[in-house]
């Protein structure tokens, strides 16, 4: 083998050296240039994973209140149309409805009985109302709600004893007070009409004054 082809053969394996060489740095830079890229994506989802409040269920709130009830009753009796005032109380459970302004809320309500026009009458009831709070600015929280109830009326003349179940569509209205994050006292006032003719009950006009609180 002569000279020049002894340095062309030394010129080609330098070359095929250097190629590999340089193969093996940029696999390495893109292996490293990949594990970084996969990295900084696992990091950015682990933080957007942990950000403070992404759990819807971190702004429901549980409501439970108290309240004492005036219900102006209307029915039908033997003597003919009756209406009086009722006392009561009531207790209240709700819930946000994943956002602060709307809930869903039951009540049970319960009247003691009471005597007018030669008749005695006692009722309970079984509410479930959706209620919208408008956002307010102050300590004071204006509210409106919609629901229906269960009404269980038993009206007593001459000792006989009728019992009524009417379902009522409800209409209520009313104004909170922030005493302080987790207790209001409320007034509010509420119109309740039967959904059936086939009843004794014709409305009620009621005026509650309720001491709330959530968590």
């Amino acid at each position: 083998m002569n000279t020049k082809r002894k340095k062309f053969v030394s010129f080609l394996f330098a070359a095929s050296l250097s190629s590999t060489s340089l193969a093996a740095v940029d696999d390495d830079e893109s292996s490293i240039g990949f594990d970084s890229i996969v990295k900084d994506l696992t990091s950015s989802t682990s933080s957007i994973a942990q950000l403070p409040g992404s759990d819807p269920f971190d702004y429901v709130m549980i409501h439970f209140g108290v309240g004492l009830v005036n219900s102006y009753i209307s029915y039908h009796s033997n003597v003919g149309p009756v209406s009086g005032l009722h006392q009561g109380f009531q207790a209240t459970l709700g819930i946000d409805l994943f956002s602060k302004n709307w809930q869903a809320e039951g009540a049970v309500r319960t009247f003691s009985e009471t005597e007018i026009n030669n008749t005695r009458a006692s009722l309970h009831e079984f509410d479930l109302k959706i209620i919208y709070t408008f956002t307010s600015y102050s300590s004071l929280e204006p509210y409106m709600g919609l629901g229906v109830a269960a009404r269980y009326l038993d009206v007593t003349e001459s000792g006989k004893v009728s019992k009524f179940t009417t379902p009522s569509s409800i209409l209520n209205l009313g104004t909170a007070y922030k005493l302080s994050d987790g207790i209001a006292i409320a007034g509010e006032v509420s119109y309740r009409k039967p959904f059936i003719d086939e009843t004794a009950e014709r409305s009620a006009v009621d005026l509650a004054l309720r001491l709330n609180t959530h968590f």
